[in-house]
């Protein structure tokens, strides 16, 4: 599976669950999703866009993989930090309703290009860090 991860999007990504969960700890790439956290014991992917938009999307085969951690008992979570407020939002698709769309971002690799679960950012649970 391709992916357009560097090692500034991993240390933005580990800056963003150590605000919420300072313990998390790291998944392998095997894994699908970034981090496990111990209590209560769950799963996050961790997400860093630029602008905040009435709506957040994420590919489907990342909906999937965190399905699959729900059908053995383990809550899986998206976590997404917007760049231009700051904000953090966490959202569980097992329990989240979402639309599709065929779409992509604008790298204009064709891999980039797939189905989307689309989730309004009014469903999404906003967090605040601790402080």
């Amino acid at each position: 599976m391709p992916t357009h991860e560097t090692q500034n999007d991993r240390d933005n990504e580990q800056a963003i669950i150590s605000m919420i969960y300072p313990h998390a700890r790291k998944l392998s790439n095997f894994y699908r999703f970034d981090f496990f956290v111990d209590e209560p014991p769950c799963v996050y992917e961790v997400k860093s866009r630029k602008k905040k938009y009435p709506t957040w999307f994420v590919s489907l085969s990342k909906v999937m993989v965190g399905m699959n951690y729900e059908s053995v008992g383990l809550a899986a979570f998206f976590l997404v930090r917007f760049e231009d407020t700051g904000e953090i939002f966490r959202v569980r698709p097992a329990t989240t309703d979402f639309t599709y769309e065929w779409g992509g971002n604008s790298r204009g690799d064709a891999n980039d290009i797939e189905p989307l679960a689309v989730f309004k950012l009014d469903d999404m649970e906003p967090i605040t860090a601790p402080h």
